[in-house]
């Protein structure tokens, strides 16, 4: 059996029974708990840059051309090609040797600027 007392207190600027202060306060409770289970799920703030791990750049870029010679426009054939990324403190990349068209392909390369250098040992 429910007993309904009116109390003689009044909340809010009005008198109030045991039934209605128990739904107000299921009702605060309710939305408390609503309000911390909405801020546990929102998304951390971004870390600044010097926090974050650094991410392996994946290369799209490809850099390809022919080594000739200068006097005579023949092509040089087994030509050291080395390419040099102008960011510096990077591992530079592996050599390519032309073919017998002169020609030479690195490919996969990050975004950024390199540096070309030939060599031939005669």
């Amino acid at each position: 059996m429910l007993v309904i007392q009116k109390r003689s207190t009044p909340i809010f600027g009005r008198t109030t029974s045991n039934v209605s202060m128990r739904c107000a306060m299921t009702w605060s409770l309710g939305m408390l708990l609503l309000a911390t289970v909405a801020r546990a799920q929102a998304p951390p703030p971004p870390m600044p840059s010097r926090d974050r791990p650094s991410i392996p750049q994946v290369g799209t870029a490809a850099i390809k051309g022919r080594v000739v010679d200068g006097q005579t426009g023949m092509p040089v054939s087994r030509a050291r090609v080395r390419l040099s990324r102008m960011a510096g403190g990077e591992q530079p990349s592996p050599s390519f040797l032309t073919d017998q068209a002169g020609a030479f392909a690195f490919t996969a390369l990050p975004a950024g600027s390199y540096s070309i250098s030939v060599d031939k040992t005669t």
